[in-house]
């Protein structure tokens, strides 16, 4: 069983040596259809990291020529299924640019999009790519409004969106727990403002009320009136736009701590 066993591995080493041979023997040919065949053989099997330097090796050759157009498209692909998806999407770009005319320029505007839309990291992270994806996108659904691929872009952009809109109410629950009570309800309400068909408008109404009362309760007394009136205002919004609130019986606390205080001040004066 272990004279098997190693049989196959050594005949396993000598098949991947005589590979490794044909592939240098063909990086070194200057037979330029070879090459081209090789290319498109190893990236049909995607096996993009051999393919690569010999789709380099064409395009140099082909530069100015008709045959390079599709040399580059598959050269698009390849860094895209090797996931270098910035060269791909600088690349895909290129395409489109150079062949705006090509029966392949939509493909390659939406491809260097979806090379975006890979980009995009975490929400915690920068979202410049993030940016740069619904920026692509939204281009291409405006190029091709009759595309097949609206629907995938459309769908895109919305991920995209919920990440942003994630990042920034993360954001902004973290002045609330920092106790940054003004730059909650700014950000907040910015986030409601940057996102009006949030899933959580509910909720960020909510948090506009309860941190405009605690900006409130926390500040000296010539800004207390004020910033209960914003409370109030804040609370009958939320009142107003969602009657059936599971937060509006938390939020009336505040509201009537509020129009206590508000009440008191008018009293006293």
């Amino acid at each position: 069983m272990l004279r098997k066993s190693i049989n196959i591995l050594a005949l396993l080493a000598i098949l991947l040596i005589a590979s490794c041979d044909n592939y240098n023997k063909i990086l070194k040919s200057t037979d330029v259809e070879v090459k081209k065949e090789a290319a498109k053989k190893y990236y049909n099997e995607g096996n993009y990291y051999k393919a690569l330097p010999l789709l380099d090796e064409l395009i140099s050759i082909y530069r100015g020529r008709e045959e390079l157009e599709e040399i580059y498209l598959i050269y698009c692909y390849a860094h895209y299924g090797q996931g270098n998806y910035m060269v791909a999407a600088y690349n895909f770009k290129n395409y489109y640019t150079f062949y705006p005319n090509s029966e392949s320029a939509e493909e390659a505007m939406f491809m260097m999009a979806k090379s975006y839309y890979q980009l995009s990291p975490d929400y915690e992270l920068d979202q410049t790519n993030t940016l740069k994806a619904i920026e692509s996108l939204q281009l291409f659904v405006n190029a091709y409004p009759g595309s097949d691929k609206v629907e995938d872009c459309n769908d895109m952009i919305d991920e995209l969106r919920a990440k942003l809109e994630l990042k920034d109410f993360v954001a902004a629950k973290l002045y609330m727990d920092m106790e940054s009570y003004k730059a909650a309800s700014v950000s907040f309400e910015n986030v409601l403002e940057s996102y009006p068909d949030t899933e959580r408008a509910e909720y960020l109404h909510f948090l506009i009320v309860k941190s405009n009362y605690l900006l409130a309760k926390n500040s000296i007394l010539s800004k207390q009136q004020e910033r209960y009136s914003k409370t109030i205002d804040a609370y009958q919004e939320l009142e107003n736009k969602f009657p059936e609130s599971d937060y509006l019986r938390q939020a009336s606390n505040y509201y009537e701590s509020a129009m206590n205080a508000v009440n008191n001040k008018k009293t006293s004066n």
